[in-house]
């Protein structure tokens, strides 16, 4: 059910226990939470935790929804949509700039931006699955961009999101969830080296190419209907 849908009293008690589980997942990691112990730091019975949730997977999950759903919220789509302008920024290949236009990074760059939901990405197995979740949610916006602009097949264009989402949680990782300037700069150097590779990918892609069997292209038009 939709969370603006649930009872007041049912809210309270299922964000009772999404902050009990934040508070306890800063402590030791995911894997060793129990549902007996989180019951016992929130407060409650097990009939309680059941009656909101199937198991704390499903616990995670909810949680992980909050997080991309308040991400969206402080979120200028905009420009984002499009990507025209984040381009143009990283082009200029300027700090200043590129840290101006910080509220309209995608969502893989503003998870660093909430704090509250820092122990579910800092988490080795909650993480991957936070990926999938922005995968999901953002892909079809980044295909379609692509596509259009560079007449990158969708299949490919794919792949090179899911590596932008990784290589943006690797810099995260790296810089200890710390939104510093090494943040800004790893980032931005990230994603220059994405745009001008897919530009080039781009190119190349249209460009005849001379092998065994006589001009080709890198992809075809029926690729990027698959």
């Amino acid at each position: 059910m939709n969370e603006t849908m649930l009872p007041m009293r049912t809210k309270s008690t299922r964000n009772h226990i999404k902050d009990t589980f934040l508070v306890m997942l800063k402590k030791k990691p995911f894997l060793k939470i129990r549902i007996t112990a989180l019951c016992q730091k929130a407060g409650i019975t097990r009939a309680t935790f059941y009656a909101h949730y199937l198991d704390i997977y499903d616990l995670v999950d909810d949680i992980m929804n909050d997080a991309l759903i308040f991400l969206d919220s402080i979120t200028d789509r905009t420009c984002h949509e499009s990507f025209e302008d984040l381009w143009d920024v990283v082009r200029q290949n300027d700090l200043a700039v590129f840290k101006a236009y910080n509220d309209r990074l995608p969502p893989c760059h503003r998870l660093i931006d909430i704090p509250k939901y820092h122990p579910l990405v800092k988490d080795d197995t909650i993480l991957p699955l936070m990926m999938k979740k922005i995968f999901a949610m953002e892909k079809g916006h980044f295909i379609a961009y692509m596509a259009e602009k560079e007449g990158i097949p969708a299949h490919i264009t794919e792949n090179i999101f899911w590596s932008i989402i990784n290589g943006s949680m690797a810099v995260n990782k790296k810089i200890g969830w710390c939104k510093n300037t090494d943040w800004y700069e790893l980032q931005l150097q990230l994603l220059r080296f994405t745009m001008y590779g897919l530009e080039g990918l781009g190119e190349v892609g249209k460009r005849p190419c001379v092998g065994e069997t006589g001009s080709c292209l890198l992809y075809t038009s029926d690729a990027a209907d698959e």
